[in-house]
């Protein structure tokens, strides 16, 4: 964090490189920021101090709580949805999750119908689509770039 200068104070992780002159460390930045790394050495063939920085995104974790999908065998119709949408930190104007098909649960998702939870995404929320066929059903959340990540839930059978 900080002024991106030589001078600025490293307070991270240090390490030291393996046989091939790779290293890694693990960094969990607790918000959107800079990132500066500072290379040192003893070998006067090594530059003394060398710095780069890169700028990183921290986005926030989003999840579904309690995702369910049922037919009606009255009406046919298919009903998704969930206990809720868990947006940490940042709930947008608009949140709209997807309600998607597949024949195999694996491959070609087809988005049915959306969701629009408006500002309340921690609700409780459900719709009835009309889709005939059995398959697997799963809702998802396309996150909003810069801050929240994309969600989506596992896969549920509907005969």
């Amino acid at each position: 964090r900080g002024n991106d200068d030589p001078d600025s104070c490293f307070s991270g992780p240090t390490t030291s490189t393996d046989a091939t002159g790779h290293y890694s460390f693990v960094l969990n930045p607790f918000d959107t920021d800079m990132v500066m790394a500072a290379v040192t050495s003893d070998d006067m063939f090594v530059q003394s101090v060398a710095f780069a920085s890169a700028k990183i995104t921290v986005l926030m974790p989003t999840s579904f709580n309690d995702f369910f999908a049922s037919r009606d065998p009255g009406t046919g119709q298919v009903t998704v949805g969930a206990s809720g949408l868990e947006l940490t930190g940042y709930i947008p104007v608009d949140t709209v999750v997807s309600a998607q098909f597949s024949k195999d649960g694996i491959t070609d998702w087809q988005t049915v119908g959306t969701i629009d939870l408006g500002g309340n995404p921690a609700s409780s929320f459900s719709q009835a689509f009309v889709h005939p066929g059995a398959g697997y059903w799963r809702l998802t959340y396309a996150g909003v770039k810069g801050l929240l990540e994309p969600a989506k839930t596992a896969a549920a059978y509907v005969g």
